[in-house]
C-alpha cells in the first residue's frame, strides 16, 4: 500500500497498473492527476464505499439507473449524476450526516460527489451551506475544492447579494482556499458553470469581494481575481479598465501588477 500511496502517476491511461486502479475504485486513495481521475470506474467506487459511508441501497440504485439512462458518460456525468442521486434519494440530517463523517475520507471522489451534493441540494439554507461547504473549500484535493463551488454556484445565482454580504468575511480569511473560493465561485462567466448575467452587466457588485484581494499573497488568489476581471472585460471592459487603473494607483505592489496584466489579457488582444 506504501508504494501505490507514494506512486508516481501515469501520463496515459494505459500505463495505471490494474493494482493502483483497484486501490482507486476501493476508495483507498485520492488521485494524483486527470489521467487517475478519468480512468477510475465512480460507479464501482460507490458501490464499494456505499456501505462504510452507510450510503443506502435506494440511494446505489438510483445512481446506477441514471447513469445508464444519460446518454454521454463522461467522468463529469458520472461525479454530477451521483451527487444528484445523493442528494435526491436522502433527508438533509442523512446527507449531512454522511457528509460530515467522509470529510477526511482518503478518496477525493468521495468528498468531492458529497460537497457537489451538498451544494445542490434544496433542503438546505445558504448559511447551511457555506457552513458545511467550508471545509470542502478549504479541502487538500484541488478537485474537491472544484466541485464544492460548482455544486453551489446555482445557489449562488438565485440569492447573489446574499451572497456577496456573506463571502465578505471570507475574502479576509487567513486561508487561501477560502479566499479564492469567494472569488471562484461569484466570477461572472466562471468554467464549466451558468454564467452570472447580473455580474456581467453590473460588474460593481461583487467589488466588496475584490477590494481586499488586489494584491493578495497568494498566486492561487491573484489568478482567480485576475480571470474574474479577465470575465467581466467581455462585457464590461471600460469598467475593468478603470478598476485596474485605480488599484494601480491605490497599490504600488508587484502582486497587484500580476493581477492588472492578466485581468487586462482580453482587451490587450484587442
Amino acid at each position: 500500500m506504501e508504494q501505490i500511496i507514494n506512486r508516481k502517476p501515469a501520463r496515459r491511461m494505459a500505463e495505471i497498473p490494474a493494482e493502483v486502479l483497484t486501490t482507486l475504485e476501493a476508495g483507498l486513495v485520492p488521485s494524483l492527476n486527470l489521467v487517475e481521475y478519468l480512468a477510475t470506474n465512480q460507479l464501482a467506487l460507490l458501490k464499494n464505499t456505499a456501505g462504510q459511508l452507510q450510503i443506502p441501497n435506494e440511494t446505489v440504485s438510483t445512481a446506477e439507473n441514471l447513469l445508464s439512462a444519460s446518454s454521454k458518460l463522461t467522468a463529469t456525468v458520472y461525479s454530477k449524476t451521483i451527487a444528484q442521486a445523493l442528494h435526491t434519494t436522502l433527508s438533509g440530517a442523512e446527507l449531512k450526516t454522511i457528509y460530515l463523517n467522509a470529510q477526511s475520507h482518503s478518496s477525493d471522489f468521495v468528498r468531492c460527489w458529497l460537497a457537489e451534493a451538498v451544494g445542490r441540494a434544496t433542503f438546505y439554507t445558504l448559511e447551511e451551506k457555506l457552513t458545511l461547504l467550508e471545509s470542502a473549500a478549504d479541502d487538500p484535493h484541488f478537485g474537491v475544492r472544484e466541485m464544492a463551488w460548482i455544486g453551489l454556484r446555482n445557489h449562488i445565482i438565485e440569492e447573489l447579494n446574499k451572497s456577496i454580504t456573506l463571502f465578505q468575511p471570507w475574502v479576509l480569511d487567513e486561508r487561501a482556499s477560502i479566499r479564492r473560493f469567494a472569488s471562484e465561485i461569484t466570477r461572472p462567466r466562471g468554467v464549466w458553470c451558468a454564467h452570472i448575467t447580473h455580474l456581467k452587466e453590473n460588474p460593481a457588485t461583487a467589488l466588496p469581494l475584490l477590494e481586499p484581494l488586489k494584491s493578495d499573497s497568494s498566486l492561487y488568489v491573484r489568478n482567480s481575481v485576475a480571470n474574474w476581471l479577465n470575465d467581466a472585460s467581455k462585457t464590461q471592459p471600460q469598467w475593468v479598465e478603470d478598476v485596474c487603473a485605480r488599484w494601480l494607483a491605490e497599490s504600488n505592489t508587484k502582486e497587484t501588477a500580476y493581477i492588472v496584466k492578466r485581468a487586462l489579457r482580453t482587451l490587450s488582444k484587442n
